[in-house]
């Protein structure tokens, strides 16, 4: 262990760059791919992270990069085959989500932002809020109800 730096725990950052990188590749083994040599990449320059107590944003961005490293390297797909996207599909959705949150409560909402955009979890919630862990679930599963019954076609 290094004096002064926290031990990390490197089976979660995995799985963070996992996300990541799941999300600009996809469900693939190159996302795979890409979530192994984040964890190398980081692993190698951890001296370098400016929040060594919150290294997850640092890592975030080191899988987006390794992401997009991989899926440049991949052959060029064929633009002409594929149909211009129609983005208005997704501003809507978009929308939609902004108001579903705006329906909930400030408290249920900052779990929800807490959860899913910061990517922490129910434990780390409720040690940052210094809320009992139980509290921060019901919360959380609240929440999930009212975005779930707002964001329903029916």
């Amino acid at each position: 262990m290094e004096p002064g730096r926290p031990l990390w725990n490197w089976p979660h950052l995995r799985a963070i760059a996992l996300r990541e990188a799941q999300r600009i590749l996809g469900r693939s083994t190159a996302a795979d791919d890409a979530a192994q040599e984040t964890i190398l990449r980081a692993w190698r320059h951890r001296a370098t992270c400016r929040a060594p107590d919150r290294p997850e944003a640092w890592l975030r961005q080191i899988a987006r990069r390794e992401a997009l490293r991989l899926l440049a390297r991949a052959a060029p797909p064929d633009l002409a085959a594929r149909p211009e996207p129609d983005h208005a599909d997704a501003v809507e959705a978009r929308v939609d989500v902004a108001r579903a949150l705006k329906r909930l409560s400030p408290r249920e909402r900052d779990v929800v932002v807490r959860h899913y955009w910061h990517d922490m979890s129910c434990e780390e919630i409720a040690v940052e809020l210094a809320c009992p862990l139980g509290t921060i679930k019901v919360r959380l599963h609240r929440a999930r109800h009212k975005l779930s019954a707002a964001l329903d076609p029916r």
